[in-house]
């Protein structure tokens, strides 16, 4: 194997000639395979911001 890129972990830009389930297909026929390349993905984090009363995390 040595330094070869180790499928589903590392992405080729093009879909390779080997078996797969329909879901990994699918994120070849769809216009951005990986989601960093999706408009909609986004790198969100929730923060805990201080003053504000979260009522024991239910709310």
């Amino acid at each position: 194997m040595g330094d070869e890129p180790v499928f589903p972990h590392k992405m080729p830009e093009t879909k390779p000639d080997i078996p797969m389930s329909s879901a990994m297909q699918r994120m070849f026929d769809y216009p951005a395979p990986r989601v960093q390349d999706n408009e909609l993905f986004s790198q969100f984090k929730y923060t805990r911001l201080k003053g504000f009363d979260y009522a024991g995390g239910d709310g």
